[in-house]
Formats: C-alpha cells, structure tokens, sequence
C-alpha cells in the first residue's frame, strides 16, 4: 500500500509534514512516484547491495521515498536518502539504478543541505547513526566520490 505524502512548499524547497525531510527542487520528482519502476538486474543489485529479503523491491523504495530525509537531483539521477540507504533513480526514465550503504557499513541520517559561504558550494549535513552521533559537514561532491581503503579503490558510499 502506497501512503499519501503531504508535502508543504517554502521558498523553492518542499518539506516532508510527516517527516520534515527536505526536498531540494524535488517537486516533478515527487509528482512522478507513480512511475518508479527497475529492471531485474536493478532488483538483483539492490537486494545483493543493502541484503534485502523481499520480493517487491519498488514498493520498498517507494516506502523509502515517502519517508525520506532528502532528496536531490544531481545531474541525471535523483539520489533519495532515506534510512541510511542512498537510492538512485534516473530522471528521464524513473528507474531505480541502485541502492546501497555508505561504505564503512555505519548509517548516517542527511539533516541537510546547505551551501558554503564563500564558494557556495553544495554541502551536505549529516549526522552518524552510531557512536557519540556526532554532526558533521561534507562537499555535495565529496559525497559519492571514490577513495582509497585498504589499498582499493571504493565509493565512499560502497556497496555491501
């Protein structure tokens, strides 16, 4: 079952009145969940990826959109964040490409987006899931780059 998602418009910016989860630019997005579909090679990579246990995968992501804590289009693809779990769906097609965890295996909650003062650069505000839950700042950039683990190159956000 599908839930309805009530959401309140601001200054370019639509916010989530369930959940206050911000939707940067994100309202085409939303007027298309309807759409939302993948292909079997999306559902087997995104069942391996987040080891998730369920025969509708769709259903699954749309939960995760409807409950999300941002969501925005970076190019090509919208990316919903959402539970830990980064979604990443195509613009023109709204097909699920993928799903997966950040690659140290801990969860973090986006709270935010926000740009940097002097170069206004796209900065993403996060807070870890564990630990001392502390907040922290990254560039929007930064956010899904590669870097190296162990002697290997990896997304920060690797796939499990």
């Amino acid at each position: 079952m599908i839930q309805k998602v009530s959401l309140i418009e601001k200054d370019g910016t639509l916010t989530n009145e369930n959940t206050g989860g911000t939707y940067s630019d994100s309202s085409s997005f939303m007027a298309n969940v309807g759409k939302i579909r993948t292909t079997e090679l999306g559902i087997a990579r995104i069942k391996k990826n987040i080891k998730l246990d369920v025969d509708d995968i769709v259903s699954w992501c749309v939960q995760r959109i409807e409950q999300a804590d941002n969501i925005i289009r970076k190019g090509k693809n919208w990316y919903v964040y959402a539970d830990g779990v980064v979604i990443t769906i195509n613009a023109r097609s709204y097909t699920i490409i993928t799903a997966h965890r950040h690659y140290k295996g801990n969860q973090y909650e986006v709270i935010g987006f926000a740009k940097h003062n002097e170069t206004l650069e796209d900065m993403v505000i996060y807070k870890a899931l564990y630990g001392d839950g502390g907040t922290w700042v990254r560039p929007l950039s930064m956010w899904e780059n590669l870097i190296e683990v162990d002697g290997k190159t990896v997304k920060r956000f690797e796939k499990e």
